[in-house]
């Protein structure tokens, strides 16, 4: 069993390791969310679209839904309004495996998954630059365009000071990427949720393009990687590389673009800082999770939400944020009339029941015919996605209150 001293040492580790490094962007926050039962703990995933945010939805959520108790969420997604509500005891279900493979994982070890990105993101003088081509997958192409030059080391520390890395090491952050977006995604194919696929998610999250996780149906990942590297463009490294590229790669990848040499140009990570001392740690989730009682599974909204309706537990807190109407998300375009179902079975079951979707017309008229909720929140969020232009968009949040 372990002794104060064991904890305050563990403790003085972990902070030691944050303090040298302050490159985790949500590490400060999750630290000091352990030490302060009052405020939110951060996703556990860095920059990601869709997540709400704690500074908008905070008091918003606490109001209506209160803290602590016991939260069910059937579309738990990347856990952001979880750590709003910092709940005793949680249920949580996502279609993509993916995530509560991730979620369990850490609860279980989260000293198993720490990592450096200088020791993922960075290549040497003489190693083979293999270039997955579209999807990356073993089943498809590798095109060989040569090795890390002498004169490509020297150009990325001329150009961009080197970001403390030795002078035959650069950053290459679209390359290493994309090979260890192909070894994930062999692994998905093959069925495994294992250790090592949960540390490949980990390591390439950061660096998924404007914060999108593309995994249609749960299989592989299609999100290219995020590109920072426009200092070397105009180096003899990337004369040769647009010559590379247009010679050796575009020939096997139909509608790429000959002039792109993102996807072999060394460039520094976007999402977390270029220095070599910058170890990422997953110490305060695991601990808040394990330490609360939290349950993560995989499983289909309607499911989960049967699920919940089987197995009532009472005065339990229903958050519900699915694809909004006239939306396709992950579940692709929902059934919002069997939701509404559910939740109002929920709701008369005395569940508190916390609704997010569209404010569209349609919807809101629904709703009301139902008389669902006692009070209907009208909101407005900026819709992020990479794939939309739709800039602010209104949403609304249901609420129905317990008993």
């Amino acid at each position: 069993m372990p002794t104060a001293s064991d904890v305050f040492l563990k403790a003085f580790d972990y902070g030691w390791k944050v303090t040298k490094s302050k490159g985790q962007p949500s590490i400060d926050s999750a630290l000091s969310a352990l030490d302060d039962a009052s405020l939110p703990m951060p996703p556990i995933f860095s920059g990601m679209a869709g997540v709400k945010n704690p500074s908008k939805y905070t008091d918003l959520l606490r109001r209506y839904g209160g803290m602590g108790g016991h939260l069910r969420d059937p579309t738990m997604g990347y856990l952001g309004s979880t750590g709003i509500l910092r709940p005793d005891s949680f249920e949580g279900g996502d279609i993509q495996p993916i995530k509560p493979a991730i979620y369990n994982a850490i609860m279980r070890n989260p000293d198993r998954f720490s990592w450096n990105p200088a020791d993922e993101y960075t290549m040497r003088v003489d190693d083979p630059l293999l270039v997955p081509i579209g999807v990356p997958s073993s089943k498809g192409k590798m095109v060989n365009v040569g090795s890390v030059t002498e004169q490509m080391a020297r150009d990325f520390h001329d150009a961009t000071g080197g970001h403390g890395l030795d002078k035959d090491q650069i950053w290459n952050v679209p390359l290493r990427f994309r090979l260890m977006q192909r070894e994930y995604n062999d692994r998905i194919e093959q069925g495994l949720y294992d250790d090592r696929t949960v540390q490949l998610a980990l390591m390439l999250q950061p660096q998924m393009q404007a914060g999108l996780w593309r995994q249609p149906g749960g299989g592989k990942l299609t999100i290219p990687p995020r590109s920072f590297g426009r200092k070397i463009a105009n180096t003899p490294t990337g004369k040769l590389l647009e010559s590379i590229m247009a010679e050796k790669v575009i020939p096997e990848w139909p509608g790429r673009k000959p002039t792109t040499t993102n996807m072999i140009r060394p460039q520094k990570p976007e999402r977390f800082k270029a220095d070599v001392d910058d170890e990422w740690t997953y110490y305060p989730w695991g601990q808040e999770w394990r330490d609360k009682d939290y349950r993560f599974r995989q499983g289909d909204l309607m499911d989960t939400l049967d699920d919940f309706i089987e197995n009532p537990v009472k005065d339990a807190t229903i958050l519900s944020d699915p694809p909004y109407q006239g939306e396709e998300g992950e579940h692709g375009l929902i059934d919002q009339g069997a939701l509404l179902d559910r939740l109002g079975i929920l709701g008369d079951m005395g569940n508190t029941v916390l609704a997010f979707n569209s404010a569209v017309p349609d919807y809101l008229r629904e709703v009301k015919a139902r008389n669902l909720f006692d009070e209907i929140v009208p909101l407005q969020r900026k819709d992020n996605l990479a794939q939309s232009k739709k800039g602010v968009v209104g949403e609304t949040l249901g609420v129905r209150q317990g008993k």
